[in-house]
């Protein structure tokens, strides 16, 4: 599928989405980054949001540059880097906090540190699948269903948990889309 059918299909799937439910996206690995870039250009660009985008996959400074290439306004994301141990770019103005994906207790702090400011309309989880590589699927499902009722739901925010097409993600998916409001497939 070529990337400007992907983009269609999610800016279809993104026309009816309610800014307070949460979503599963499940997409081939080929579109991932394609995914991620559209649903950020969207929402940020086109609608205004403001968002917690927490990266298990890709440096903080790699997504800056990626975003700032696409135009997407980084002034309104707040970025939990869980790759790198601190942005190697201190004079950046970017919102930026540092968490361990094997330490649960951190990462919850540091989102909920971030989402309590009420400044922010969604939560970006980028990715679920790399999670498992540090945390059993039990783990990783109790984890998403805390964040998902205690942080999501009580400050109706948006909340969108990438998955790659792949047999540990749809394990966790038959978990965790008990307590989601849709999953996407792309």
């Amino acid at each position: 599928m070529e990337v400007s059918m992907i983009k269609k299909q999610i800016l279809k799937e993104l026309k009816d989405i309610d800014s307070k439910k949460v979503y599963e996206i499940l997409t081939d690995a080929n579109y991932y980054h394609t995914v991620i870039f559209v649903l950020l250009e969207h929402f940020i660009n086109n609608l205004g949001f403001k968002g917690v985008y927490v990266s298990l996959n890709t440096p903080c400074s790699t997504l800056h540059e990626q975003l700032k290439e696409r135009k997407i306004n980084l002034s309104n994301l707040h970025f939990i880097d869980c790759v790198s141990k601190q942005f190697e770019n201190p004079n950046s103005n970017l919102s930026v906090s540092f968490s361990n994906p094997q330490s649960l207790t951190d990462l919850s702090l540091a989102i909920s540190s971030a989402l309590n400011t009420k400044k922010f309309d969604f939560l970006l989880f980028d990715s679920v699948s790399t999670f498992l590589i540090y945390n059993d699927v039990n783990t990783t499902g109790k984890f998403l269903h805390y964040l998902i009722n205690s942080q999501i739901r009580t400050l109706n925010i948006a909340g969108f948990f990438l998955y790659v097409d792949e047999k540990n993600s749809e394990a966790l998916m038959s978990v965790t889309s008990q307590f989601s409001d849709k999953c996407i497939k792309l």
